[in-house]
């Protein structure tokens, strides 16, 4: 036999395959995981301890009072700014509020103080701008520019429409790194 031929093996010879005993660590749902019985213990239950000592869930490093913990140090970290009535998200509630009274409702919802709510203030999200270049990129050929394949009228027309979209206001918004908190109306 040459070196570069591989050698012929039938289905049906004994060196096909051979029956061999395997030991080895199964986790809880069948799979095998060799010598590996970390990983099977690991991929067969549901939940472990926590370093703290609290049955944690897996999937996660730590358990819910770790994290609601490391959470709260967090939140407290962040520079705090009086609330104006601006938007603002509970991570809490995983809810965004618009107004006062909205804030005032979910408070008694929770029966606790507004720091239960650990608002942050939340940053505007704008419309992107059109950049002729970057926005038909795929469709150009290499060396060209936008002004390469468009008329006059259609710059302009793009660039009336950059203008609108620079006035817009926000078309969503998202949770910043800005703390506050609410202070209730007095009746």
């Amino acid at each position: 036999m040459k070196k570069d031929e591989k050698k012929i093996i039938m289905y049906d010879s004994d060196e096909a395959a051979q029956l061999k005993t395997v030991t080895g660590w199964v986790s809880s749902d069948g799979r095998f995981f060799g010598k590996d019985e970390n990983l099977a213990r690991y991929a067969g239950s549901t939940h472990s301890k926590c370093e703290c000592g609290n049955i944690k869930t897996n999937g996660w490093t730590i358990c819910e009072t770790c994290r609601r913990k490391q959470y709260r140090e967090r939140y407290l970290s962040l520079p705090y700014e009086e609330y104006t009535g601006q938007p603002v998200y509970s991570e809490i509630l995983d809810r965004y509020f618009f107004n006062p009274d909205d804030i005032e409702e979910a408070y008694d919802d929770l029966d606790g103080g507004t720091e239960d709510l650990e608002l942050v203030v939340c940053r505007p999200q704008y419309l992107s701008q059109i950049n002729f270049n970057e926005y038909w990129e795929d469709v150009l050929p290499e060396d060209w520019d936008i002004e390469d394949v468009c008329n006059k009228d259609l710059l302009n027309a793009i660039d009336n429409l950059n203008k609108l979209i620079s006035e817009a206001k926000p078309a969503s918004w998202t949770p910043g790194k800005i703390r506050t908190s609410y202070s209730f109306k007095k009746d």
